[in-house]
């Protein structure tokens, strides 16, 4: 017997090793999930609580769940989330503003690197009548003689008419982007603008009850003549059985600015400003702040001078109809001979008839550092001019005062004929 061992354990010592490719197959590298749509939980008339459990087997899995009235014509999805690991694990989701009475369906999802998988389909009944709900409305009113460049005031009236509150109201206002909201009442932290968006505001409301109103102001500075569209929309948590009256749109007719109006244009230092004028001759200014122009919220007046500048123009120039100044405030303080980090676009437009063709149009800045008044009219603080039409083109860096002038009238020059003198015979 003890032969026998010995033998057998050099027979086993004297065998060739397996090459790699006669080893053992490897476990499967990966497998696709695995997915139960479980029953859902803290089920009100409005919201619910979807469950579901995933097996990722190893591999990072995307789990979404399926849900709606109707699975085929009514059917929406849940932001995706994304698992990890071999054990199972429970996923949820809330939804909310759901139907009160109303049966909806559920359906959980998993997808990985190596297949897909879909659980059961269930379904549950929200509680309550499917006509209950707060059913909110909101209608707006604007203030009479709108004029480019001054304050709209704009009223919206909020409204729940029940016979549930209105959880966590929200009202939302836009006018187009040639117009800024600058205040509201209730201001911040109440209402607020959108960030970096002067011409949207935002308003939390809180809860609203049955039977309640609330009413917002907004005040708007239009910059630009014409129709001014005030969009308000209001919403909340709660299931709304009537949505038709949700939002309110006004049209407000905005009239061209008179001689000598101001304005103002709020610029970011995100987004920058434009200011579009139009006067009661017809004739537009527009002036274009770019981005990261600022370096904090800033304000800039304009003023108009239709009959002259306020400063005396220099001997020999001629006023071409158009004056104007930008002051410029941050934190409520002047900032004079402000200079920009990028330079603002001017368009200017004058009455081509004052100009003959043998005059020169220039735009001119006042100098507020020259000693001498007399030659403090310059180009300074003005990189670049062109005129095109009845429009001139400037770029800006430096704000101040400002005035279109004209040149005297070019004199024709004489020119006398080349004589040359041939050289001797």
């Amino acid at each position: 017997m003890r032969l026998v061992r010995l033998a057998l354990l050099l027979i086993l010592w004297t065998l060739p090793t397996l090459p790699a490719s006669h080893a053992a197959p490897p476990a499967q590298a990966g497998l696709p999930p695995a997915i139960t749509t479980d029953p859902v939980s803290n089920l009100t008339s409005t919201s619910v609580t979807l469950n579901a459990t995933v097996t990722p087997n190893g591999s990072p899995t995307t789990v979404q769940f399926l849900w709606g009235t109707d699975p085929i014509y009514d059917v929406r999805t849940t932001p995706a989330r994304t698992v990890t690991g071999t054990m199972a694990q429970a996923v949820q989701a809330t939804l909310t503003e759901l139907q009160p009475g109303t049966t909806y369906f559920v359906q959980a999802l998993a997808r990985n690197a190596n297949g897909a998988a879909e659980g059961l389909r269930r379904s549950f009944t929200t509680s309550g009548d499917p006509q209950q709900g707060a059913d909110l409305s909101v209608a707006q009113l604007d203030s009479p003689d709108a004029t480019v460049g001054k304050p709209i005031t704009y009223t919206a009236t909020i409204r729940n008419a029940g016979p549930l509150t209105a959880t966590t109201t929200v009202l939302t206002a836009t006018v187009p982007i040639t117009a800024q909201i600058i205040s509201s009442s209730p201001s911040i932290p109440t209402c607020s603008p959108l960030i970096y968006i002067t011409n949207e505001l935002r308003c939390t409301l809180g809860d609203l009850p049955a039977g309640a109103r609330r009413t917002v102001q907004f005040v708007v500075i239009a910059a630009q003549a014409g129709h001014l569209l005030s969009t308000v929309s209001v919403a909340s948590r709660t299931f709304d059985p009537n949505r038709l009256n949700n939002t309110d749109r006004l049209t407000t007719r905005v009239s061209a600015a008179p001689p000598g109006t101001t304005a103002e244009l709020l610029v970011t230092p995100e987004g920058g400003g434009t200011l579009h004028i139009t006067n009661t001759q017809g004739l537009t200014l527009s002036l274009v702040v770019p981005p990261r122009a600022v370096i904090k919220p800033t304000s800039i007046i304009y003023t108009d001078f239709p009959a002259a500048p306020p400063r005396p123009l220099h001997r020999g120039l001629t006023f071409a109809g158009r004056a104007f100044q930008f002051d410029t405030f941050q934190d409520g303080v002047i900032q004079p001979d402000f200079r920009l980090r990028h330079p603002a676009i001017l368009t200017v437009q004058y009455d081509r008839q004052i100009v003959t063709a043998t005059e020169r149009l220039l735009l001119m800045r006042y100098n507020l550092r020259e000693p001498n008044p007399t030659i403090a009219w310059q180009t300074f603080g003005i990189t670049e001019q062109r005129v095109h039409g009845d429009l001139l083109h400037a770029q800006l860096p430096q704000l101040g005062e400002f005035a279109l002038v004209l040149f005297p009238p070019t004199r024709p020059a004489a020119y006398l004929p080349l004589v040359r003198r041939l050289p001797p015979p």
